[in-house]
């Protein structure tokens, strides 16, 4: 699986990995609509609800790393594997109980699958494609979560209101089953046995992979908060279609990443970092004073504007200043600031809603990306070194790119 010296991106592994992504985090975005609007009915408070979708990121939070570090030995193909299995299972278990604390356990459980594919698949792209079309890349194969990000919710809320609940957690079963068919097609070559590894301390303490891993901890809490609460946010303004912000934000995230996923590449990480980072507040604050669908559909476009940028040039930063041993962990590590954020942002705005409105939780949620605005801005903004010297290249492309030792 070692990535080539030429230009292609759209290799047949790629091709997989993007279908397969496709399909699994389709399933975790169609649950959107679904499980809050469950919860809701059972009568559960905000609080409660938050807890209860929040506590899905939380055993992810911690196995992301771990499967991270994993993975720089072992196939990632078998890590993906697992987590479709998890994904198979899990659905149809939120239907055998009404009991909060036992849904908040298989919410658990079902995190520990998102754990074991997103922290693997995020450390494949860099070996299928070329070094010099990193971000590019990068923002095309998390196109694949832009797409079920905004058709998933749709069929969410379309079963929601046409089937009971068994049936609405079959269909996230059957989309796991076929991303692991997917999965297991992927054709990859086995990690180095003698490939120096990196120390998992001198990884994680780095910064330029824990300053993103906060940043982007910033961002997915935003995102975090607007998934746990946006289609009760938006009932209480009397219109019904939670969908809709989903669709536009999906869409701009497609449209910015094909148009402008070369940015990065082109005038550096932190030229688009920055700006990416105060969409996102100005995005949450319009969010706040929506009034209409069209108010919500240009907090969409503005919001999904600095996600879909913010992401990429992010991870690849990561990536650059990680020693090719280390990458698994160090991705792993950053990949824990999705399920972070996801954790935080519904837990804050569910005791946030038990004493404030919903328009003053997510204005106050929109300081969180302006506080990681200034934090790197004062850290890492200025400092763009590619690679340690300490660790060797894996692959021909790596190779052909990394600084000589001296």
């Amino acid at each position: 699986m070692t990535a080539k010296s030429g230009s292609n991106i759209l290799t047949r592994n790629f091709m997989l990995g993007f279908l397969a992504n496709f399909l699994f985090f389709g399933t975790n975005f169609y649950l959107i609509p679904v499980l809050p609007l469950y919860l809701h009915g059972l009568g559960s408070t905000s609080a409660e609800i938050g807890l209860v979708i929040g506590s899905f990121s939380l055993t992810a939070i911690f196995l992301r790393p771990l499967v991270g570090r994993i993975s720089d030995t072992v196939r990632k193909k078998w890590l993906m594997a697992l987590g479709a299995v998890i994904f198979i299972a899990a659905p149809p278990l939120y239907a055998t109980t009404t009991s909060l604390f036992m849904l908040a356990l298989i919410r658990i459980f079902h995190g520990v699958g998102v754990a074991a594919f997103a922290a693997s698949s995020a450390a494949f792209v860099p070996e299928i494609v070329p070094r010099e079309k990193l971000s590019q890349a990068t923002g095309l194969y998390v196109t694949s979560v832009s797409i079920a990000t905004g058709l998933a919710p749709l069929l969410g809320s379309h079963m929601s209101s046409s089937t009971d609940f068994l049936g609405q957690m079959l269909v996230p079963s059957i989309a796991s089953v076929l991303a692991l068919l997917l999965v297991l097609l992927i054709k990859e070559d086995a990690p180095r046995a003698k490939a120096i590894r990196a120390p998992f301390g001198k990884v994680i303490k780095s910064p330029h992979v824990l300053v993103p891993t906060l940043i982007f901890t910033a961002c997915s809490f935003t995102l975090g908060t607007i998934t746990a609460f946006l289609p009760l946010y938006i009932i209480s303004r009397g219109y019904h279609n939670p969908g809709l912000f989903f669709a536009v934000f999906s869409l701009t995230l497609i449209t910015v990443r094909f148009f402008a996923g070369s940015l990065p590449d082109r005038y550096g990480r932190a030229r688009v970092i920055m700006p990416s980072l105060l969409l996102l507040c100005l995005a949450l604050c319009i969010l706040s004073a929506s009034r209409s669908p069209a108010l919500l559909a240009l907090t969409a476009v503005v919001y999904g504007t600095g996600y879909s940028l913010a992401y990429p040039s992010l991870n690849v930063w990561v990536v650059e200043h990680s020693p090719p041993a280390g990458r698994g962990s160090a991705m792993g590590v950053f990949s824990a600031s999705v399920d972070a954020g996801a954790f935080l942002g519904p837990l804050f705005m569910g005791f946030v809603c038990l004493h404030l409105s919903y328009s003053s939780g997510f204005l106050l949620a929109s300081t969180v990306p302006l506080a990681a605005f200034f934090l790197f801005k004062y850290t890492i903004a200025g400092d763009y070194s590619h690679f340690s010297p300490e660790y060797p290249a894996q692959n021909e492309n790596e190779a052909a790119v990394k600084p000589p030792t001296t």
